[in-house]
């Protein structure tokens, strides 16, 4: 397995270096004023991780809170609650997929050393994630999709940054990085368990009695 000093090496290759990643990430960003719309970096997990917070903070509004008769936030409640943040979720997957393809370089770089086709993954992976978007987006199989986020998440904090903690453990991004990580896949989860198709049955079901409650 080799010595401590080695194991960055081993986990990311011969070239990676933690230090590296943050000059490049700290350039990235005091280039963010220069344009009017920039992707989310892919090692900016914490933008990343507010969207999808969001979204599973709604549902968990949504299904948990109990309002006043009147309430201006009735909105948010229930089934259509849950819809609006499940559109939300949708969207934001979006970029984040495109910027893996954008930045396929940072993408590749994170990608654990003994997996070949490191450049492949970045790609398959950004279009994973912008094929969950809009699966969950345009109700094509959008269970199916969801559950495919949390897990593809899970992965990116099992193999990426697991491993970078224990090959730098004094070293403070992959200890940010891995908890941030594992609280976007924790979101992921929660919208994973919500998520109801427009078409559903239990959405069907509900318009007859808001009709009656009308009346």
């Amino acid at each position: 397995m080799g010595s401590w000093a080695d194991r960055p090496r081993l986990c990311f290759g011969p070239h990676h270096d933690f230090r590296g990643h943050r000059a490049a990430f700290r350039s990235y960003r005091s280039m963010g004023s220069a344009y009017p719309f920039s992707l989310p970096h892919p090692l900016d997990v914490a933008e990343s991780a507010s969207s999808v917070r969001r979204a599973a903070n709604w549902v968990l509004f949504a299904k948990l809170a109990k309002l006043r008769d009147g309430s201006p936030l009735a909105f948010a409640l229930g089934e259509n609650g849950i819809r609006i943040a499940r559109i939300l979720f949708a969207i934001w997957l979006v970029p984040i997929g495109l910027s893996h393809i954008v930045y396929v370089q940072a993408t590749a770089d994170l990608v654990p050393a003994w997996l070949p086709f490191r450049t492949g993954w970045a790609y398959l992976t950004g279009a994973g994630q912008i094929a969950c978007g809009l699966g969950v987006l345009f109700s094509i199989l959008p269970r199916i999709a969801a559950w495919a986020e949390a897990a593809m998440i899970s992965l990116f904090t099992l193999l990426i940054w697991a491993p970078a903690i224990v090959a730098a453990p004094r070293t403070r991004l992959p200890w940010t990085a891995f908890f941030i990580s594992w609280a976007i896949g924790s979101a992921a989860w929660a919208m994973a368990q919500n998520i109801v198709p427009l078409r559903s049955p239990r959405v069907a079901a509900l318009k007859p009695q808001s009709s009656e409650a009308a009346d």
